[in-house]
Order: structure tokens, then C-alpha cells, then sequence
């Protein structure tokens, strides 16, 4: 007698090279390893029936006839290689083990095999020679007997069956699916029986309901993936959201899109991206509206481009405009008694500018004015209306519908009753971008091949990356460690199964050694493999230096970058110190021993020591964009000098090949491999910090004197709501 209960299942068949879900559980416990959700199922007839249930990926049966019950889990061994163990007890043996193992090598083929303490085995494997339209397997049991079938699936929600038993006589059978309902009857051996599935995923169904998804957008959108914690859940990153919308655009079943833009803050880039994607969304036939109680740049931005914008009855419109502010600290450090000291090359290089200077250059104004002008090219081509709008700068709610600025004044509780009207009675609401009730078909074969998405995130440091949530000045944000970029690309070097990467970089600069590192690690993959970058908000003057070494470069039109320059610095303190009382002394061995501390000031020889490291530190830099780029390190530096650009000036100047962002980078990553079943792979997850876990700084005084020229970018992307 066999030890498995073999079920004359009409779900999925009965071989072990096909059974999943519930029936899993007894017919092979490596199909465990894919089940979601939960799901509780029926099969027999009034002499003899069997209940079977999976929660995840444990799976539980209980088998009348025989008063036997079963328990078993599955896990993914590997690529496409699934494990399956069970235990199971029956009155009549007692306890007794079972084990099972799936093989799915390519996208049409199955092989399954189970095993028990009873040395019964179980053998079989099914092809799949047209998607999901015909199953057919073949089982071998013990060596001895042979048994058969096969699917056909003429429509969505339908499956017809037939097969043949150890005996050779032949079953047939029918199964109907009404979502998370399915029913199904079969006739063999002169006997009928009958089964039923409810399951909290849906199988694919005759019933099909157009969606509309509502999704609140709020806050801020970061770069970095952040994995949950006992505390809190895991956050969205800005590549979740954009893949995640984006993948709507693609189900034949989404009819709309309802934004609730909820005080979300974007960088420009950002609603870029994001705009990009809706358009998207409206050339596939997808209806996307807006609504926010209040509209800002970015979210009005955002809202434009959909097909209707709502606003709260109470709410308004707020664009006066576009300006940055830079504060200047230099009076304020005299009279502190500090004395700031830097070198650049570049007079665009402004980052020391707040620290020597009690006013703007004209350097800087230029070049900040540039940029300002790229973002209002960007609005104004979005919003034909911008120049009203800034001249209103705020716009109530009924002046906004008065002007046509918005479509309808609504409450967000009258959305559902929009819905209602638009896209008819009968239409599916989902909340969020995630589809509860879409149906679950496991895919065969999980891509062997990979596009690593990797995020550089940060200001430029050496070692490790690190991150602090609070916003302090020199100790807060986050770290780029050169470390952990050159472990990562190291290992994406020798994975084989890594054919392309993409690389996101979000980085103001920070220092040049480690710029250099994470260059040279991110070179070594371009020679071996594509590495398409796709800029963030701001990948400026180190964040450029790495971004240089890639395949191809990306940028959004409103992306900051370029700052091709470098500047080291310090503050001498001494003048506070005796302010405050504090008398110094010192004792060295060496002329310039404390001459690139804070207790000393450089004087004409320790600033010709600088201005020499600092050329040096330069020339490298146009090197290696020249090594990267193909650029001449002449025609770098008259574009360079320090100076930032927008995405779309790079663009015109060569720093850049193309504008586009996350989707354009994945797009052209498979096309360069030429590759459709890839799979995008994030890297790293970043995992929550503690509070007070970095507040303490990475280098010290000594360090810095050790390791030489480095530079610290204080550019922070332009954020709009």
C-alpha cells in the first residue's frame, strides 16, 4: 500500500511534478514552497473525502478513509529547485516521514519526485508546451505502475481534465473558478466525486472585474529600500513606487488610477519620474486622477499630467514660484573667532562659498539661476498656465475652479462615489498598488539570469556605509561608504548570473579617495558587463566622479549634477579658544606637523602643500571622466570649473548620454543584454539604524591629516510638494 494519499484531484492534476497549493501537502511538499495566503480545500464524495489547508507555506490534511493525518512545509532550495518534508500519522501505522522535490530546469518542463520511510517512491514530470493552455504528465510509481493526464484550459476560469489511473482506466473531470470560489466534479471507476477550493488568493477566473486602484502617496520617497523592523514596517522606496505603479500600466484589467497626493514631498527629479509614469499610464487607455487637499509644485506638477485634478473645497493652489536660499556664515564665524580655510579649483566650486565669502558670487548666482530656469522650462511646458499661477501665488479652491486650475471640488470621501460614476457600478476598488485579488499562477521557471539594481545613496565616505535619522549637521544623514560599494561590485563582477547592473546614484560628492574606489570597482563590472547609471536628484562632483565610470549615463532633466572641481578646507579655532579662555599649547616633531589641524593656520607654505594636492586630486579627476567618458580633460575642464548643471544642459554638453530615469535604465540594461526573462534584483537593503547609532563621526582630525586632500559637498536636491 502506498504511503501518500494519492488524490484523484482534478486541481492541478495528481501528478508530483505538478500539485500545488493545498493538495500539495499530501501529493508532493515541495509545491508548498510556493503558496501564499491561506486556502482550504474539499475533495471526495460522501464515503470518502479528504480536508486539506496551507497558511504560507505550511500545509495540513486529514484523509477520512484511512483517519490519517499530514503536516508538511516547503522552502526554495534553490534556483527553480524546491524541498518538501511531511510527517504523517495514521491509526492503523502510527507516525511515518515523507519527503518531496521539485525540478523546474526551464520555463515548459517539470520534474517531481517524492519519497517515504516506507521506501515507496514517486516519480513524474510534465510539460507545458503552451503557457497555461495544456498540462500533461506522466507519474512512475514504485518502478511498477504508470499513470497519466492532461489539461486543457480553453478559457480563463475553466480547466478540462483527463487521465489515467495505475489500473488504466481513464477519469475526466471539470473545473470552474469564480475567483476565490472554485468548484469541480469528476467521473472513473463508476464513481462521482466532488471537490471545492476557497482560497484567499484567487485562481484565475471567468469572472473579470475592471479596477481602479486608489493610492495615497505621502511623505517623502527614498532612494534606499529600508527593511522593517519589530518597530516598524518597511518603507517604500522610490524605485517600489515607480516599478510598482508602472506595472499597472500593463494589466489589461486597471481601468483608473485615483492619486491622493497627502502633503507628499518629492524632489524635482522625483515628480519627473513620477510624471513619466502616469503618462504612461494614460497612453495605455488608464484613466489616472488626482486629489489633494492642498496643491505645491510637485504635486501639481503630478496632477497635470493625469486626466482630471480634484482639490479639497477649503484647499488651494500654492506656487508663488521657484528660489533657494544660501546662507553666509562668515561674519558670524569672525566674530566666533574662527577662521575659515579652504582651496578650490573651479569659481563655481561654491560649497565653501557660505564659510569665506558675505555674499553670493556671480559664479554662483549663474549657475543657480541656470538651474532654476531648467525647472521652470519643465513646469512650463507641463502647466502652459505657470506664469498666472505665479502671479496669484496663492489660488483658493473656487478661484482655482473658477480659472479651470482644477476640474471639481471635492471631498476625499466623495472619491469612492467618483469612482462609482466614471467607471461604472460593477467596478473592482483596490486600495494601494498591490492587487489582493489578482490571480496567482506560478511561474515554471524563475529567470536564471539577473540586472542587479544597485543604490549609491549619500555623502562619499571611506569604509562602510552608514545612516543617521537625525538631522544634524556633519553627523546626520547618510554615508556612501567606498567599502561597501566595492564589496558589492566585486561580487556582482563574478556572479554570472548578473548580466547587467544598474546603478542609482544620489550623491552631492564627499571624499575623493573614496570616489576614486568606488570608481575604480564600478569600472572593473563596465568592462565586463553593461553598467547603465541613472541619477537621482542630485549626483554632483563625486557623485558625478562615479558616476562616470558607468556604460551608459542617465539623468533626469531636472537632475543636479556636473560640480567637475575640488576643494579641501578647515576652520582654525584657536581665535575661539581664547575667547573662551582656553590657552593651547603644543609640542611637535615636524614643520607641518599641526599645520592641517584646526589649531594651527596653514600660512603661505601649508596653502602651496594644498593648492598642489588639490590640482593633483583635479588632474585625477578629469582622468578618470576622460577613462570613462572619452571625454578630452580639456574640454572637461572649460565645461567643469566646479560648475553644476541640470540633467538636461549635461545633456546638450556630453557629461551625459541620455534623459530618462529608473524605467529608461531598465529598459536599456535589457536591451543591451538582449534579454526579455531577466529579473531586476535590488542591492543592498538598507536595514533600520538605531537613533544614536552614528552620531559620533567616522574620521577624525588625525585621519584627515593621514589620508590626505578631501572634500564635502553641502548640496541638497530641491524639494517640492
Amino acid at each position: 500500500m502506498l504511503f501518500f494519499l494519492i488524490l484523484a484531484s482534478f486541481f492541478n492534476l495528481n501528478s508530483v511534478a505538478l500539485s500545488e497549493r493545498s493538495f500539495a501537502t499530501t501529493v508532493n511538499p515541495a509545491g508548498l514552497a510556493f503558496s501564499q495566503g491561506f486556502e482550504l480545500s474539499y475533495f471526495g464524495n460522501k464515503d470518502n473525502y479528504s480536508l486539506n489547508l496551507y497558511s504560507g507555506t505550511l500545509g495540513f490534511s486529514w484523509d477520512k478513509g484511512s483517519n490519517s493525518y499530514y503536516v508538511a512545509d516547503g522552502i526554495k532550495l534553490a534556483e527553480n529547485v524546491y524541498l518538501g518534508l511531511g510527517l504523517k500519522y495514521a491509526k492503523d501505522s502510527g507516525y511515518g516521514y515523507y519527503g518531496g522535490i521539485l525540478l523546474r530546469p526551464v520555463e515548459f518542463l517539470s520534474c517531481g519526485y517524492t519519497y517515504n520511510n516506507y521506501k515507496n517512491y514517486r516519480f513524474g514530470f510534465a510539460i507545458k508546451p503552451f503557457k497555461e493552455y495544456v498540462k500533461a504528465y506522466v507519474d512512475i510509481i514504485n518502478d511498477k505502475h504508470f499513470e497519466g493526464g492532461i489539461e486543457l484550459e480553453p478559457v480563463s476560469g475553466i480547466n478540462l481534465y483527463a487521465m489515467s489511473s495505475k489500473d488504466g482506466k481513464p477519469s475526466f473531470g471539470i473545473e470552474i473558478s469564480l475567483r476565490n470560489l472554485v468548484f469541480s466534479g469528476s467521473r472513473g471507476n463508476n464513481k462521482t466525486t466532488y471537490g471545492a477550493i476557497l482560497s484567499v488568493n484567487p485562481y484565475p477566473s471567468l469572472m473579470k472585474m475592471p479596477r481602479v486602484h486608489i493610492v495615497r502617496l505621502s511623505g517623502e520617497y527614498d532612494e534606499m529600500r529600508t527593511e522593517g523592523s519589530f518597530a516598524m514596517r518597511r518603507k517604500m522606496s522610490f524605485f517600489d513606487l515607480v516599478t510598482a505603479l508602472d506595472s499597472l500600466s500593463s494589466d489589461k484589467s486597471v481601468k483608473g488610477v485615483f492619486l491622493l497626493l497627502d502633503h507628499v514631498a518629492l524632489s524635482i527629479n522625483q515628480v519627473e519620474e513620477l510624471r513619466n509614469v502616469i503618462l504612461k499610464l494614460r497612453q495605455n487607455g488608464i484613466k489616472v486622477y488626482t486629489y489633494s487637499e492642498n496643491y505645491f509644485l510637485g504635486s501639481y506638477l503630478l496632477a497635470r499630467a493625469g486626466d482630471k485634478v480634484f482639490l479639497n473645497p477649503s484647499g488651494d493652489i500654492f506656487i508663488p514660484g521657484l528660489g533657494t536660499v544660501s546662507m553666509y556664515f562668515k561674519t558670524a564665524l569672525e566674530r566666533l573667532g574662527i577662521k575659515p580655510e579652504f582651496q578650490r579649483i573651479g569659481e563655481y566650486k561654491s560649497a565653501a562659498e557660505p564659510f569665506i565669502m558675505d555674499t553670493m558670487s556671480s559664479y554662483n548666482r549663474e549657475q543657480l539661476m541656470a538651474y532654476l530656469n531648467t525647472i521652470y522650462d519643465y513646469a512650463k511646458e507641463a502647466i502652459p498656465e505657470i506664469d498666472s499661477i505665479f502671479e496669484y501665488a496663492i489660488i483658493n479652491a473656487d478661484k482655482a475652479k473658477e480659472k479651470k486650475y482644477v476640474d471639481s471640488l471635492i471631498f476625499e470621501s466623495d472619491i469612492q462615489d467618483i469612482i462609482r460614476k466614471e467607471f461604472g457600478k460593477q467596478v473592482q476598488i483596490i486600495r494601494g498598488l498591490r492587487n489582493p485579488s489578482q490571480p496567482v499562477r506560478t511561474a515554471w521557471y524563475e529567470p536564471k539570469y539577473k540586472i542587479a539594481y544597485v543604490v549609491a545613496d549619500g555623502s562619499i565616505v571611506q569604509g562602510e556605509s552608514s545612516d543617521n535619522p537625525l538631522p544634524l549637521p556633519f553627523i546626520g544623514g547618510r554615508n556612501l561608504g567606498s567599502s561597501t560599494i566595492e564589496k558589492t561590485f566585486s561580487k556582482l563582477e563574478k556572479d554570472r548570473r548578473v548580466k547587467a547592473v544598474i546603478l542609482r546614484v544620489n550623491s552631492p560628492g564627499g571624499s575623493a579617495l573614496a570616489s576614486d574606489v568606488m570608481w575604480n570597482a564600478i569600472r572593473k563590472v563596465s568592462k565586463k558587463k553593461p553598467v547603465i547609471v541613472t541619477m537621482g536628484s542630485v549626483a554632483a562632483s563625486g557623485g558625478y566622479y562615479i558616476s562616470s565610470a558607468g556604460t551608459r549615463v542617465l539623468a533626469s532633466k531636472t537632475t543636479l549634477t556636473g560640480s567637475i572641481g575640488v576643494l579641501n578646507g578647515k576652520f582654525v579655532t584657536t581665535g575661539l579658544f581664547n575667547k573662551l579662555g582656553i590657552n593651547l599649547y603644543s609640542v611637535k616633531i615636524g614643520k607641518y606637523a599641526l599645520s592641517f589641524s584646526s589649531y594651527e593656520e596653514l600660512g603661505p607654505e601649508g596653502e602651496e602643500i594644498m593648492n598642489r594636492e588639490i590640482q593633483w586630486a583635479y588632474q585625477k579627476f578629469l582622468k578618470r571622466i576622460q577613462e570613462g567618458r572619452g571625454l578630452d580633460p580639456d574640454s572637461v575642464d572649460k565645461i567643469g570649473r566646479g560648475r553644476i548643471w541640470s540633467g538636461r544642459d549635461a545633456k546638450r554638453i556630453g557629461i551625459i548620454d541620455e534623459n530618462g530615469g529608473i524605467l529608461d535604465a531598465i529598459k536599456l540594461s535589457k536591451d543591451l543584454i538582449k534579454g526579455k526573462n531577466v529579473k531586476v534584483v535590488y542591492y543592498p537593503t538598507r536595514k533600520p539604524s538605531l537613533p544614536f547609532a552614528n552620531l559620533m563621526p567616522q574620521t577624525t582630525a588625525l585621519d584627515m591629516l593621514l589620508e590626505g586632500p578631501s572634500y564635502i559637498e553641502f548640496t541638497k536636491p530641491l524639494i517640492v510638494r
